[in-house]
């Protein structure tokens, strides 16, 4: 998730573990104020500090260190208790617990991957034993209805529990059961948009291997379907206020897997089939290999026919180095480019609502 709804969930786990109502008998101790807000919001936002390394590192390395092992359960819970340790040393006079310290530093670090987790990026929870990265793919990187609610509840909790008042946990509560209750709802969402996509993939005799949903941005309500046969990934794109009459329409995309021969061999290649996977475009800009990720869309949208040429994709990847021929050793993220320079945005609020764009013929 991006950076804002990780801090601020981080601050609702410092004001809901860090203000323990069992403080109202003793209101003439010190308590945390704006501190725990702060310290929380600090503290959910740790594990991105990964991106720190990156001038250090070259393409695949970055790709593989960004939400790895700082976004592990595993390391999540080893550090916990020398950094519960040190919170407690740093802040004797609050007299709390190393127990509740410990709680805190664990949930403001592992809900971090947990909804990262939910992404379509890829998350490396299992690391050091697996690089495998877990994908929901449930909810867009930005989305208002999870963070809003969250950021309210937590001011009320930071408004209302300030010093000389008695401690009441049961704002920032509320919110967090309201924007987890949002989560499971995006699960149900994806689930009932899944099915869709799978009966209109039957309908249309389009063999698949693997299929994945994916939100379009800011919401859970539309969503795009990429089915891969191996030789070509198919997209389609369905709302949930759709009419049960509208037929979804699917766009065939070639993966050009033979475009450069030997592609899979170098660094660069082995990566990005590992972080697509498989959800892949092989093309050229500008004469320049180049490799597209298709699960993060393009600026002009998958929702009405666009031809599969072209630089708008949003996470294009330029390989290095710059021959017709693998292996390469690595690669550069291009910035997207949409020929009309604006992203389509009353299209997208349309269709998150139900309208039909101008229809066209299947690719």
């Amino acid at each position: 998730m991006d950076s804002v709804t990780q801090f601020v969930l981080g601050a609702a786990i410092g004001e809901a573990t860090l203000k323990p109502s069992s403080l109202n008998s003793t209101p003439d101790k010190p308590r945390f104020g704006l501190g725990a807000f702060l310290l929380g919001g600090l503290f959910g936002t740790l594990p991105d500090l990964d991106v720190l390394a990156r001038p250090f590192l070259n393409g695949p390395e970055a790709l593989g260190f960004h939400r790895g092992l700082s976004h592990s359960l595993f390391f999540c819970s080893l550090i916990t208790l020398p950094l519960a340790l040190l919170l407690k040393r740093v802040y004797p006079k609050l007299g709390l617990s190393l127990k509740r310290w410990s709680v805190f530093v664990w949930l403001a670090l592992n809900t971090h991957w947990m909804i990262d987790s939910l992404t379509t990026y890829g998350t490396q929870v299992f690391l050091p034993f697996s690089d495998f990265p877990v994908n929901v793919g449930s909810v867009f990187i930005i989305d208002p209805l999870y963070t809003v609610p969250l950021l309210v509840g937590t001011l009320v909790s930071l408004f209302r529990n300030r010093d000389g008042r008695p401690i009441r946990p049961s704002g920032v509560l509320f919110a967090l059961g309201i924007s987890t209750f949002y989560l499971l709802l995006t699960l149900g969402s994806k689930y009932a948009v899944l099915q869709r996509f799978k009966t209109s993939l039957a309908r249309e005799s389009i063999a698949y291997d693997q299929l994945i949903t994916v939100p379009t941005p800011f919401n859970s309500v539309l969503w795009y379907g990429y089915a891969d046969d191996g030789t070509d990934v198919w997209v389609a794109d369905s709302s949930l206020l759709d009419s049960s009459q509208r037929r979804i329409t699917w766009q065939r995309i070639p993966k050009n897997s033979g475009l450069f021969p030997q592609f899979g061999e170098g660094p660069a290649g082995r990566r990005l089939l590992w972080f697509s996977r498989g959800f892949y475009r092989l093309t050229t800009v500008d004469g320049k290999p180049a490799f597209i990720d298709l699960r993060f869309g393009r600026l002009k949208t998958w929702l009405k026919p666009v031809d599969p040429e072209g630089t708008d994709y949003v996470f294009l990847f330029a390989l290095k180095p710059e021959k017709p021929r693998g292996p390469y050793n690595d690669f550069g993220r291009a910035r997207p480019q949409s020929r009309d320079g604006e992203v389509p945005w009353r299209l997208i609020l349309h269709r998150v609502f139900g309208g039909v764009p101008a229809a066209g013929p299947r690719k």
